[in-house]
């Protein structure tokens, strides 16, 4: 038997935040649900594949089934009400909103086997077309949990009726173009019908249904293929979102809509791409050596400024070219700015708005917050890209496909970078980097817990970054053993990287943490990791351009010592290169290395030692967690 689980009655202490227009109606008050079932937290697989959104009087749950709301980690719980709207609102001038309440997670809710769309934080538009007048409509919600908490944890949760808001201003433009398809009409305004290649066009449109304005359609638009969030906006009416396109030449616009019956597509005309000759900084030819570096909460005014003097100072002494920017805003970033360049520091900055964008992506929220970023930095000399941080999944990715479109539509030089920070490689994360290629860096390492995770990461993100011709920007733990930040150096360059990054640049972490940073506060005293990132960045620093150029190869060598790691990599002419690393971060290891090619010698190229090989072997002594890279010299 199902248990019935009380949510409800909440007080609606967040009802003055819904901002509508008219005063809404609230048809229920008090909202109970009916569990349909709690998923394990050790889902069975085969669960999974036959698993469907609809029929949920009919889903067939395992005996094991927890019947409660709170769940394991990964859960997924199913909740289903049951709602009579009577006749009196058919014919009234206005849509339905139901609001579930604050969710722990991601949550989808249906209306009579129908997907909603969000208008707003935990509210969800019901187009008039999806309701029975009269009868009994069924509302389910699917709540996803990737954490023990329990679905809805605060409210109001209740089903308003609100009345239409009056036709947008801009509804009466000469160029205003009108479609109808049956009862449903589509208003649309473009703001432009010839666009650069990455320039950005704004498209506002309204959808009436049975002449009344109804923002709560799901609704899709399309530039040729190219799909474009929107949310409809429920104290205006209208719908806005920007679209932009890389490739030249004639594209066509349109919206798709869900009727509740079957999908309408509304032509909107062509909007022609022509070629931009302004060039954004390319990354691959970018090799930084950088650090995070977040606010302390005693630093303000005048010591604060004296406190990132001597910092950025000590950072460019010890061969640190760049410093990510997080958290920073105001007063503050202007010292970091002046301060950065004074230093000859490059920035690649987090802007913190970017955070706060939410969740269904707003397009009027992107396009204002990503505005304001890129009036306050796109003038700054030594900024070499935005950049964006997350736990990011399928359906995220294509979120930031969005906002790094407009952030860059608005600052056309400086390309926004996506750090893709997850836990373990999936085979989706290929999925999601080809979303997002285009100048993205992927740096694994900003989770692992252990030098050989670590090590596996590298190794992934090395064969994606070169699959996909991405820059590949490694970000290290700079709280591991000397040795272990010197193997991790080491065996980032040997898979490819083009950029070393290590989190944190302060010890604000507990002891013992892999988070602590490499210098101390309050007195900045450098902790031996820093002379490693020092010793390491003198050495490759007049080579970063060759490495950056460098991709795989088949492997030509192997080492008698299993700690040895050797790689083979090649340059554009052929040439091949030998990266051996130390994987040993206590001892010292010597190992013969055998090639399977005939070859002359091979020459170190940072200190440019030749070395002859007898009968294809030569030997390699290195320091613990060290590295060599020896170029290949006659080889036939």
């Amino acid at each position: 038997m199902w248990q019935t689980v009380k949510i409800g009655p909440f007080k609606p202490k967040q009802e003055s935040k819904l901002v509508l227009y008219g005063s809404p109606e609230v048809i229920i008050d008090r909202i109970y649900f009916a569990p349909v079932g709690v998923e394990p937290t050790e889902p069975d697989p085969h669960w999974y594949s036959s698993f469907k959104d609809e029929g949920w009087e009919r889903i067939k749950l395992p005996l094991s089934w927890k019947q409660q709301t709170n769940f394991g980690r990964c859960g997924i719980v199913l909740l289903k009400r049951k709602v009579l709207i009577p006749t009196t609102y058919e014919k009234k001038d206005g849509f339905f909103i139901f609001r579930t309440g604050e969710v722990v997670q991601r949550t989808k809710v249906y209306f009579n086997g129908q997907v909603l769309v969000q208008v707003d934080k935990n509210s969800y538009g019901i187009p008039n077309s999806f309701v029975k007048y009269g009868e009994e409509n069924l509302l389910c919600l699917k709540i996803t949990s990737q954490s023990s908490k329990g679905c809805i944890i605060r409210g109001p949760v209740k089903l308003f009726f609100v009345h239409s808001p009056h036709p947008p201003v801009w509804t009466k433009n000469s160029q205003v173009i009108k479609k109808l398809s049956g009862k449903i009409q589509v208003w649309a305004l473009i703001q432009k019908k010839s666009i650069k290649r990455g320039e950005l066009c704004q498209v506002d449109f309204v959808v009436l249904e049975n002449g009344i304005i109804n923002p709560c359609f799901p609704v899709r638009v399309f530039l040729n293929d190219q799909s474009f969030p929107v949310v409809g906006d429920i104290k205006t009416g209208d719908y806005t979102t920007w679209v932009s396109s890389l490739e030249p030449g004639i594209h066509q616009l349109k919206v798709e809509l869900n009727s509740g019956k079957n999908t309408l597509s509304f032509s909107l005309g062509e909007i022609i791409v022509k070629e931009n000759t302004l060039q954004k900084k390319n990354l691959k030819d970018i090799f930084p050596i950088g650090t995070w570096i977040t606010p302390l909460s005693f630093e303000t005014g005048e010591k604060m400024e004296k406190h990132y003097n001597k910092l950025f100072q000590k950072l460019k002494e010890y061969g640190i070219n760049t410093v990510v920017i997080v958290h920073f805003s105001g007063k503050n970033l202007d010292v970091i700015k002046k301060l950065t360049k004074k230093y000859g520091l490059s920035i690649l900055f987090y802007p913190t708005v970017f955070k706060n964008i939410g969740v269904p992506l707003n397009p009027k929220k992107v396009y204002s917050a990503c505005k304001e970023t890129a009036d306050d930095w796109k003038s700054c000399p030594n900024l070499i890209a935005y950049g964006i941080w997350d736990e990011i999944s399928l359906e995220q990715a294509k979120h930031w496909k969005f906002i790094r479109m407009v952030m860059e539509g608005l600052d056309p030089e400086h390309p926004v970078t996506v750090c893709l920070n997850q836990n373990h490689f999936r085979q989706t994360e290929i999925q999601e980097a080809q979303i997002l290629h285009r100048d993205i860096y992927y740096p694994p390492g900003g989770s692992s817990k252990s030098i050989s995770g670590f090590e596996k990461e590298v190794i992934s993100a090395g064969r994606i970054a070169e699959k996909l011709k991405i820059p590949l920007w490694v970000t290290m733990a700079s709280g591991y053993p000397v040795n272990g930040v010197r193997e991790m150096c080491w065996h980032s360059l040997s898979n490819g990287a083009t950029g070393l990054f290590f989190f944190h640049c302060y010890t604000i972490y507990p002891k013992g943490s892999i988070w602590r940073g490499f210098i101390e506060l309050p007195d900045l005293k450098p902790k031996p990791q820093l002379e490693v990132i020092k010793e390491i960045s003198q050495k490759i620093n007049k080579h970063r351009p060759f490495l950056s150029m460098l991709k795989s190869s088949e492997n030509i060598a192997k080492s008698s010592q299993p700690l040895l790691s050797v790689k083979t990599r090649s340059d554009h002419r052929g040439n091949l290169y030998l990266f051996i690393v130390n994987r040993d971060i206590n001892s010292e290891v010597t190992g013969d290395i055998t090639v399977n090619k005939e070859i002359g010698k091979v020459i170190d190229i940072f200190t440019g030692e030749e070395i002859n090989l007898k009968n294809r072997v030569f030997s390699c002594n290195l320091k613990p967690g060290d590295g060599k890279v020896y170029r290949v010299v006659n080889f036939h």
